[in-house]
């Protein structure tokens, strides 16, 4: 799998120096550890910051993890294992969420995304509610602080889990004691380290569009969803 450096300068608002410092990563990848941190930063003449604050921007926790990852992207192998093992890892997950929306008998539940998220948030809603569920597509941050009778239920999807917007809707689900279930991608992110329950999305970038070759989150998110819904029992009949 290739990776599309100038897509991650794009993404991440890369600077020269962390440019450099990325295209030397990756060109050097299979000894870049031995090297470590220092003779990277030399090479690049830059300092060791330039290389660490590079990870961090990327959501990453180091220099380490970072060229763990990038190996990763271009592991067929790996990639083709955790595939393989994706509906097994998440199994737990769905059965947890099954129970948590079959004893949800009449309560509303708000489904929100921005983006292309949308879109499979409009797809979620209408499963839902074909199976007798009272879903909703909902944007607006109103909706979340207008007094329930039954506490309502929020499923936020987020690719990334940090879209600002998301963010702020589940800050505002927390607020007003609003359970969340979210989705996003299996990097640590700020929506999956605050919800009561996540379902990590395994793509076949684990960072956002880092490579030329297709993304599958939405079509494994879309899988996850189906294969949520063939075993709820719907409340039409």
């Amino acid at each position: 799998m290739s990776i599309s450096i100038r897509k991650l300068v794009s993404k991440y608002s890369l600077t020269q120096s962390e440019e450099i410092v990325l295209t030397y990563i990756l060109e050097n990848l299979d000894d870049v550890l031995d090297y470590g941190v220092r003779k990277v930063a030399k090479d690049c003449f830059c300092s060791t910051s330039v290389v660490m604050h590079l990870a961090k921007k990327m959501n990453l926790k180091g220099f380490v993890d970072m060229v763990y990852h990038f190996k990763s992207l271009t592991s067929k192998n790996h990639e083709n294992h955790e595939f393989i093992n994706y509906f097994e890892k998440n199994h737990t997950k769905l059965e947890e969420l099954k129970k948590i929306l079959e004893t949800s008998s009449n309560e509303a539940i708000y489904i929100m995304g921005n983006g292309f998220s949308k879109i499979i948030s409009r797809y979620f809603q209408e499963r839902l509610t074909k199976h007798g569920y009272l879903a909703f597509v909902n944007e607006h941050l109103e909706l979340l602080e207008t007094p329930h009778t039954k506490s309502p239920l929020a499923i936020i999807i987020s690719e990334s889990g940090e879209t600002k917007y998301s963010v702020k809707q589940l800050n505002k689900c927390i607020k007003n004691d609003i359970k969340v279930i979210s989705f996003t991608c299996n990097i640590e992110n700020t929506i999956q380290q605050n919800s009561f329950l996540n379902l990590s999305i395994e793509n076949s970038a684990y960072i956002k569009s880092l490579n030329t070759d297709f993304n599958c989150f939405f079509s494994n998110l879309i899988m996850t969803i189906d294969a949520l819904m063939s075993t709820l029992e719907s409340k039409c009949l």
